[in-house]
Parts: C-alpha cells; structure tokens; sequence
C-alpha cells in the first residue's frame, strides 16, 4: 500500500504523530531524527519523504524486516539455511534474491540490504555473512547472573 504523499507535516506535527508510535524511542532521539529528515526542505515533510529518511540515516532498518520474516517460519536464522549446502561461498545479489523468494520472504529494498551486507564492494556475500548480518541486527540481550550462579557455570 502507498502512503499518502501529498500531504505535508511541520517538525512540530511530525513529532506529535509519532511519539505514540514509538514510545520507546527517547523524545530526545526522535526530535534529533526528525530535524536531521526535515532539514532538507521548507514546506514540511510527508510521510513518505520521513520513512525514506529513516532508510537512509539507519541502513539496518531494511535488515529487520527479512530477519522478523524468516524468525516468523523458522525458530533460529541458522535454522533458515540448514538446507543450503555451502555457507562460504559467494552468491550474487540475483541468486541471493532468488533464494529468499523462493523460501517466501518478501525482498522490499532488497537492494539496500545487499548493499550494506556487500562490505567489499564485489557484488557477492555469502550466507555466513547474510546471517551474521541478520542477528547483528537484532537486539541484544543482558541477563545479571550473580557470583554463585557464574561459578556453578565455569565448574
């Protein structure tokens, strides 16, 4: 579905519409990412100009969206790829592509992601470098573990 692209939102506007969409973004963070976006022009910003903003200031956003698909059918990334026979060997953007449609993920902007994956500029990367990109993206976890517990653990 397309966004509405004609009509134009303020700084002030844009930051009243999304502040209840992403309460966990700090106010701070978003005020930043809103006027790095905005700055650009002067009769306010839609939200179609905003989301293609974010694509660019935060590349790895595109990453996310194939890591939740591939989590949705399958309970690890690695788990995605027991079938493919070799890790390490390059692939293309086009049998990259091809092999992910054909698991049934859906490939928006998967330009973009194969660019940030692509670290060397060669146009291949292999599905090792394809998973590691995928749960670099997500988000970490930190659990305490006292002294007695660390100790039961190393023993």
């Amino acid at each position: 579905h397309e966004l509405d692209d004609e009509l134009h939102f303020s700084e002030k506007e844009l930051l009243e519409l999304l502040q209840p969409v992403v309460g966990s973004m700090g106010k701070v963070e978003l005020r930043k990412l809103v006027n790095l976006i905005v700055s650009t022009t002067q009769e306010g910003i839609t939200l179609n100009e905003f989301f293609r903003g974010v694509r660019l200031f935060a590349p790895s956003c595109c990453l996310e969206g194939l890591r939740l698909q591939l989590l949705s059918m399958y309970d690890r990334i690695p788990d995605a790829f027991k079938r493919h026979p070799n890790h390490r060997k390059p692939m293309t953007r086009d049998e990259l592509f091809n092999l992910l449609h054909g698991m049934g993920v859906r490939t928006d902007d998967f330009q973009m992601c194969f660019d940030l994956i692509d670290v060397r500029c060669e146009g291949l990367v292999t599905l090792n470098e394809f998973m590691a990109a995928l749960q670099g993206a997500q988000n970490g976890s930190r659990k305490w573990v006292g002294s007695r517990e660390r100790e039961e653990t190393v023993e």
